[in-house]
């Protein structure tokens, strides 16, 4: 089978180069606005991260746009240095789409209860992902002990404090500064 090569061929991309330039100007518009410590008081977004699972909402959010951006820049310089071939700008489109999609579904709804069900629900299904993902790779004999490694890592980490507020009664809360010293 030989390579596929470019074929020479400019494309007819139409207009979309105009709703590349909006979706560029939409990101610097987003970089450029003001920091959340100045402008919290009495927004929505401040209430809901107030609550519980509110703060990993916003984080769910902000990594999805950031994936969306990364995969469309990824897409202008593929188009722009390589040209369109019969798969790669397909395999950039489909996290574009995943992750606008999902972050829009986030915040879609008036209600920030229902922002925060639907980034909680985002954040368990991505764990359950990167479960599923660990797993397959686990069935790798070269790679068997660097994620067991990496596993256990985890488990001493962040998980031993999640595991540890929950077998202490529920509520996470970070320990009193007097608690460290015992």
């Amino acid at each position: 089978m030989r390579a596929l090569q470019p074929t020479g061929q400019k494309v007819n991309l139409g207009n979309l180069p105009d709703y590349w330039a909006m979706v560029a100007r939409e990101f610097q518009a987003l970089e450029d606005l003001p920091s959340l410590s100045e402008a919290r008081l009495l927004s929505a977004r401040a209430f809901d991260e107030s609550q519980v699972a509110g703060p990993r909402t916003y984080m769910a959010v902000q990594r999805y746009i950031g994936v969306a951006r990364d995969n469309h820049e990824a897409l202008l310089a593929l188009l722009q240095h390589h040209g369109a071939s019969l798969w790669a700008p397909w395999s950039l489109l489909r996290p574009i789409f995943e992750a606008s999609f999902f972050a829009t579904w986030i915040l879609d709804p008036d209600s920030g209860r229902d922002h925060r069900l639907r980034g909680l629900r985002s954040e368990v299904l991505n764990s359950y992902q990167q479960r599923a993902h660990l797993a397959a790779f686990k069935r790798i004999p070269a790679v068997r002990e660097l994620v067991e490694d990496a596993e256990g890592r985890q488990a001493q980490g962040s998980m031993a404090t999640y595991r540890g507020g929950r077998s202490a009664g529920g509520a996470l809360r970070p320990s009193a500064p007097e608690d460290q010293h015992n």
